[in-house]
């Protein structure tokens, strides 16, 4: 998902599919640096809807990231791994 900013609109649209598939892993492109308060919106309907927060790192692997950790990189380009755990 890369929707400039849409990201938690995307997310609330997608919940139906999302239950219907709880195995399902999405990647989203996230860049706090555009809109931090929706970034943070974003980041907690996540975690409030049982997905753990994971992002792709520049050597290829996925990694556990913390909110905090996301928000406090607002340069950083994040493409998240979004799955339930």
């Amino acid at each position: 998902i890369d929707v400039e900013g849409a990201e938690v609109l995307v997310w609330r649209g997608m919940r139906e599919t999302l239950h219907r598939f709880p195995e399902v892993a999405v990647i989203v492109e996230l860049h706090v640096e555009q809109n931090q308060k929706r970034a943070e919106e974003f980041l907690d309907e996540v975690s409030g809807t049982g997905y753990v927060l994971r992002y792709i790192g520049y050597d290829g692997n996925v990694h556990r990231a913390e909110k905090s950790k996301i928000l406090g990189n607002p340069r950083e380009h994040w493409a998240l791994w979004l799955q339930k755990s």
